[in-house]
């Protein structure tokens, strides 16, 4: 197994200074999607962290009583999208070794996924009168295997609440 030390310090410069990932860049990489069901609306990346900004939108059968609440159903959701377009840019800039071609293929094909359910620990929180929810994740680590990709990720939403660890994994095999 190998493990993957990241060290910020040998990034290239315009990793360090940002970018701005616009819709259509997100739209093409969760291609799964149809447009009505894409929540992250615009995200920021920048060397090990991404940071998304959700629309908030709630499932149909949603209880009166949580209509004003993120949910962990919600939460899974915003971060698996959020997690798609971490993943492509880690593969784009090269720290995460496969090639674009590959990260489609395996998208494609449900080989990437972020975290379970177990490992979502939150309240529900009440988000009444906002209309955005807004996540951060950064990259810890990642472990390399014969069966795939095994990344250690940190999630913090603008609500304390609503943080934990969780697995990036993409199944080469």
């Amino acid at each position: 197994m190998k493990v993957s030390t990241l060290d910020i310090k040998t990034f290239p410069d315009r990793l360090m200074k940002g970018m701005e990932l616009d819709f259509d860049y997100i739209k093409q990489t969760l291609g799964i999607y149809e447009d009505e069901h894409i929540y992250l609306k615009e995200a920021n990346y920048k060397a090990l962290e991404i940071e998304g900004k959700f629309e908030i939108k709630h499932y149909p059968f949603t209880k009166p009583d949580f209509i004003h609440y993120v949910t962990a159903p919600m939460l899974f959701l915003y971060l698996s999208q959020l997690g798609y377009v971490f993943v492509r840019c880690l593969v784009e800039d090269g720290i995460i070794p496969i090639s674009s071609k590959q990260f489609f293929k395996f998208r494609n094909e449900g080989r990437i996924m972020l975290c379970s359910f177990d490992e979502i620990r939150l309240r529900n929180k009440i988000i009444s009168e906002r209309d955005y929810f807004t996540l951060k994740i950064n990259l810890i680590n990642f472990h390399e295997t014969e069966t795939g990709i095994f990344g250690k990720v940190y999630f913090k939403s603008d609500y304390n609440e609503h943080s934990g660890l969780t697995t990036v994994q993409i199944h080469l095999k």
